[in-house]
Order: C-alpha cells, then structure tokens, then sequence
C-alpha cells in the first residue's frame, strides 16, 4: 500500500488514528511484500513511540533506509534503537534530523537552524560578481584590468576568453566562436558560461573571491545562460554600465585597430557590432537598471579620469577583507577588449 505521511498532524490522536489504520490493514488478511512489511512495521514502531512520548518526534524516512531488500532488517533494526531511544525521560528518535512529516521525496529535511548556518556559510563562500557592461570600445576592459591591479579582483574578459578558445588549436567550437564574432553576433551562451565558471574556479583556488566580469551578459539569452549554468552558486552584486556615445566609441575602435590589430576592428564589423549591442545588450542594461543594479559610469574623458570614477564606484559596492589583500596571486588579468 502507498501511505501518504506527508500531512501527518503531530498530536497523540492522529498517531492513534494512525496505529488504529495500521492494525485494520494487518488484521484485513493484506498481503504486503518483504520491503512493504517492514516499512509498516517500522511507521507502526514510529507511531508508537510518538503516542508514548507525547512530544515532537522526529520522523525517519523509511524509503529512503530501505531501498536495498537485502539490508531491510538491518535498516529495520537501526531504525527500531533510534525510536526507542530515551532523551530527557521521554521517548523519541534522535533528533539528527527533524522535519515535520516523512517527505515525500523519502529524503531528509534537515533542521531550520542548521539549514541557516549552512546557507548563511555558504553565502559567504560564493563568489562575487560584478559585471561589466558598455558599447564596443567603451573601455570596459581597460578599466577592469586597472580595477583587477587596485583591488583583489581576478578580471574576467568573457571576448578574450571566446578569443582564446578559437585560437587554440585543439578547439572543437573555434571555427564556430570565429564565424559569430567576424558576423558581429553574441556567441551561444553556453560556451561563453563555461568559460567563465572555469575561470572562476580556478581563480577560487587561488583564493580570490571578487570577480569582474566584463562583456557579459550581451543579450537576455546570456542572461538566461548565466542562470542555467552559475544560478545560486555566484552572487552577482551589480552591473557597471559605462556609458559612451557611439562617435566617442568608433573613433576608440579604429585607433585600437592600428595599434592591437585585432580582425574584429574594422568599420564593417564594429557597425555590427553597434546594431547588436543596441539591439541586445541595451535590453540586459534595462533590466539591471529595473532591478536597482545598475550603476552607471560616464566613460567620457581620458583613461585617468574614467578610471578615478570607476574606483569611487567599486569602494561603495565592495565589502574587501584583509584577507582579499593579502592574496599574493592575483591570478593574471585579461588584456584590455571593448
């Protein structure tokens, strides 16, 4: 039979009512096989110490301990000791784990104040994203990796990183990562996650805990990326959004052109580059701005001047410790990108 305990009220009359069904069952000539049998046994112990002891038990999931058919005695027999087990002159199982109804999952739910502390130790292990929003040749990279050499930032380009990833020569994605970016379009979203979460992993090794993670997200679809792959595992404290006309962006681009000689500078693809990130990644900036997330910087001046904003900015939003300081690695900053 499928006894559903999940809304079991804790009081002396439903354990008698819950007793009294069992009995019924048993004394109906039901057949049960070997893992059910034990199972009604084992709510039946249950029941009973719960009648006994008058008090909150705690309910052990008996799915869950009897899964095996060859170890239901023992499983059984474990189970017995714990709900015979005097605490405080009263009867009841070890309160390891508490809930209030066997879940119907057959798992453990584990106590309210331990679930805090875990999650509030959690939360401060995770790591910390700020991300880095602007046009093309807004100046977001320059100003991360000044950012990365103040702080105790590791500097995540997500462009370099799609760049480094289709230079390599055993890339199984390099000729498709090269075909969006010469089109001007924003790579799947799934390559571009991965790369980052990789990174961040690996910076986590060396003890970093901030990350600036420029050029992501570009479009809702990266938005949705970020939260398949990272969701709860990354806090994301805000988006620096650096604002640039696009005359003031353009004539940054092509200069970079005669200097870096990256292919994707060229007035082809830079207009691209502009209808895309209106089209896309202002939407993204929309929506960081409705979820009072956004902080926007001018990006207009002289790389100091930008730089000395951006710097006032990052002092408000971050929390650093000694210990972010004393990190000798840095781990090495990406190269400055649009």
């Amino acid at each position: 039979p499928r006894i559903d305990t999940s809304n079991l009220i804790h009081s002396p009359l439903a354990s008698a009512s819950c007793i009294g069904c069992i009995v019924c069952m048993l004394a109906s000539g039901q057949r049960f096989r070997q893992g059910e049998r034990v199972w009604v046994l084992h709510l039946f112990i249950l029941m009973f110490s719960r009648l006994v002891s008058g008090a909150r038990t705690t309910f052990l999931s008996a799915p869950a301990t009897l899964r095996c058919a060859g170890r239901s005695r023992l499983a059984f027999g474990g189970s017995l000791k714990r709900a015979l087990k005097w605490r405080g002159g009263s009867v009841g199982v070890a309160t390891d784990y508490q809930h209030d109804a066997i879940s119907s999952s057959g798992g453990f739910i584990k106590p309210q104040q331990r679930r805090m502390s875990t999650d509030i130790k959690n939360e401060s292990e995770k790591p910390r994203v700020l991300f880095v929003l602007g046009g093309p040749g807004s100046g977001k990279g320059t100003q991360c990796q000044k950012m990365a050499g103040s702080f105790p930032f590791m500097h995540l380009s997500a462009g370099e990183l799609l760049r480094a990833e289709r230079d390599r020569k055993d890339s199984e994605v390099g000729d498709l990562i090269n075909r969006y970016i010469t089109e001007g379009k924003i790579v799947p979203v799934d390559i571009t996650v991965s790369l980052l979460k990789a990174e961040m992993e690996r910076g986590q090794q060396d003890g970093k805990r901030w990350f600036l993670i420029d050029g992501f997200p570009r479009s809702h679809e990266n938005l949705r990326g970020w939260s398949d792959v990272i969701g709860d595992w990354a806090n994301v404290v805000g988006v620096i959004f650096l604002d640039c006309p696009e005359e003031e962006m353009e004539r940054r681009i092509l200069h970079r052109a005669q200097t870096e000689g990256r292919n994707d500078d060229n007035l082809a693809t830079v207009k691209k580059r502009f209808r895309t990130y209106e089209a896309e990644t202002m939407p993204v900036i929309d929506h960081y701005r409705s979820e009072k997330k956004l902080f926007t910087v001018s990006a207009c001046g002289n790389m100091e001047e930008v730089c000395e904003r951006v710097e006032t900015l990052v002092k408000s939003l971050t929390d650093f410790t000694e210990r972010d300081f004393s990190e000798t690695d840095r781990g090495s900053p990406a190269p400055p990108t649009a």
